[in-house]
């Protein structure tokens, strides 16, 4: 019957639960509807300050219209929205014939025609319609398509014409929202065949048009374009929102996300190669491998760095392990620059690891209220105790920083003679340090800490032979203050040094390449690890890394690959799965961490 299921934020987020924790749970209450095939914010469609919802159900039975569909919707109000089915639903939109594919898709539209309600948008591909439906003081109203404010359609779709729908936010800065539609089956071209096509649908005082004011079309045959497309939001901070459409296959099985920028004309028409502002591209694609899909789902992120600039989220498969993968890509004064996955901002693996799913993904508001906006990611086959019951995971990117310290800054260790080179500026110029520490020539390994929780980092050496560390409370020549060992010497274990658990000192950490496992200690003194853990896969040559990624206060473990340039984090020192992917620069450099603004 399927299930819509509404979870609530608060100063902490959203709890990791299962669905019997949401505050709100929809029930289809009939056989094979798929009730929530499609789920969508409405915005506030009766204006009494509270957020709405719709949900489609696209093979809904009404009366003898078998599979036709249904999208019904749901009021907000102080309490939320109660437990409910159907038959609670302020609003229901049925089908007017069998097998109709209404509430396929689903969306808010903004407010199209100014009069300060929301409106929403309902895909009817059977009738090739789009159905929208304006707000008002009760809400919107139920019926069939012929009861729907404006019926939207265009000259070049296809059978496949309303599967996508999204409120596109106002393009042309008129003061009126638009609507985007994908159909990606539709022939635009007479040189191509079934290249896709995204229409955008513009608000007027009188309502919206019921033709398309900008037409985009696919640059190759089944390219798949318009599986997805969404509102970017502005990601230029130009004043005009952008709209981000999906393509998933060219010639060779790539995948690509073009976004559109918003001008007082609107979106420009033509090419989707050709009138793009920004492509981005997979780099997975051809004979040798399955296609990742990237492009299938795309949302408006929101602004997920608080620079003042919305962002987007691309949704795609990993092509080795066949993981659910979110890439997100920043705005900024230029837009969102055009690039490949690998230099997303983040990448973002669900841990539904050889899954045949693409991951879903939407921009989730700021739902721990950090003014942040956060990410949310679905993985269909995710299976955790059940068989591919699928999960949905929540993202906060960035998280104002728990304790703002003094900025690093870099140095350098001249092994050879044992010497440490200390600047206090991250700038050109003589060092302002410069000491003798440790045996020349011996192959021992530089490190650095703040290992009395002064807030001042100083040296330290790290012996591979014996396993012994050999710490310095200051930066100047003299015997090690701290001296011990941990771990076997000659096993070809690898420092990491962090502040494990918050107290403000930096203590010291292996990391055993051959086995993946990380060995932390939470005092610079000899006993065992206390927290053991394995990370990464064993024997990969990968390197380790360390820091406060998250801002929560306690430093976490990292990896980085060389072979590829791809960082892998952790936010918890525990055993798990990456809580952030990304490439950053070639392969086979050396990784560094620090906080490098002070922020």
């Amino acid at each position: 019957e399927g299930a819509a299921f509404i979870f609530l934020g608060s100063p902490n987020g959203i709890a990791s639960a299962g669905v019997w924790a949401a505050a709100t749970t929809i029930q289809g209450n009939q056989i094979s509807a798929r009730f929530g095939y499609a789920v969508a914010a409405a915005g506030d469609v009766n204006g009494d300050g509270f957020d709405d919802v719709i949900v489609g159900t696209p093979y809904y039975d009404s009366g003898q219209k078998m599979d036709g569909g249904a999208a019904f919707v749901f009021l907000g109000g102080a309490s939320g929205i109660p437990n409910g089915s159907p038959t609670t639903a302020s609003s229901t939109i049925r089908s007017f014939f069998a097998d109709d594919g209404l509430g396929t898709s689903v969306a808010g539209a903004g407010d199209v025609n100014g009069d300060g309600y929301d409106d929403v948008v309902i895909g009817n591909p059977g009738l090739g319609y789009v159905l929208e439906f304006n707000g008002g003081p009760a809400g919107i109203p139920s019926g069939d398509y012929l009861a729907a404010t404006k019926r939207l359609t265009a000259e070049q779709r296809s059978a496949s014409f309303g599967s996508c729908v999204a409120g596109g936010g106002d393009v042309n800065g008129d003061g009126f929202d638009d609507v985007v539609v994908g159909d990606p089956d539709a022939d635009m071209n007479p040189s191509l065949t079934n290249e896709g096509g995204v229409f955008v649908f513009y608000g007027r005082a009188i309502g919206i048009s019921t033709s398309p004011g900008s037409s985009i079309a696919g640059s190759y045959s089944f390219a798949g374009f318009g599986t997805a497309a969404a509102g970017a939001g502005d990601v230029n901070a130009d004043g005009f929102d952008d709209v981000i459409a999906g393509s998933t296959n060219d010639q060779l099985g790539r995948g690509y996300a073009f976004i559109f920028y918003g001008l007082p004309s609107g979106l420009p028409s033509g090419s989707a190669f050709s009138v793009a502002g920004t492509t981005l591209a997979n780099e997975q694609g051809s004979s040798m491998h399955p296609p990742s899909l990237f492009g299938y789902t795309v949302a408006g992120a929101g602004d997920v760095n608080g620079d003042g600039y919305a962002d987007v989220v691309v949704g795609g498969r990993e092509v080795g392990t066949q993981q659910p993968v979110a890439y997100v890509f920043l705005g900024d004064l230029n837009g969102v620059p055009s690039n490949t996955a690998r230099f997303a901002a983040a990448t973002l693996l669900t841990p539904a690891i050889g899954s045949i799913a693409v991951a879903s993904v939407a921009g989730a508001g700021d739902v721990n209220s950090d003014g942040y906006a956060d990410i949310v990611v679905g993985a269909p086959e995710y299976s955790n105790g059940q068989s591919a019951e699928g999960g949905a995971f929540i993202y906060s990117l960035v998280r104002p920083p728990a304790v703002v310290a003094g900025s690093d800054t870099v140095g350098i260790y001249a092994a050879g003679t044992g010497t440490w080179f200390l600047k206090n500026q991250n700038a050109s110029g003589s060092a302002d340090t410069v000491l003798g520490y440790g045996p020349a020539g011996s192959g021992w390994i530089a490190i650095k800490g703040d290992w009395d929780g002064d807030g001042d980092d100083t040296p330290g050496l790290y012996n591979p032979t014996n396993g012994f560390f050999f710490l310095r409370n200051t930066a100047a020549p003299g015997p090690a203050d701290l001296t011990f060992g941990f771990g076997p010497g000659g096993a070809g274990w690898i420092p990491v040094i962090g502040d494990w658990d918050g107290d403000g000192t930096d203590t010291i950490g292996l990391y055993n390449p051959a086995n993946g496992f990380f060995f932390l200690r939470n005092s610079n003194a000899p006993g065992a690890a206390d927290l053991t853990f394995g990370f990464g896969p064993a024997g990969a040559g990968w390197q380790p890394v360390a820091g406060d990624f998250d801002g929560d206060g306690d430093d976490t473990v990292g990896l980085y690959a060389p072979s590829n340039g791809f960082f892998f984090l952790r936010n918890t020192n525990t055993s798990g799965a990456a809580d952030l992917t990304f490439g950053y620069g070639p392969s086979n450099v050396t990784p560094i961490v620090g906080d490098w603004d002070g922020q």
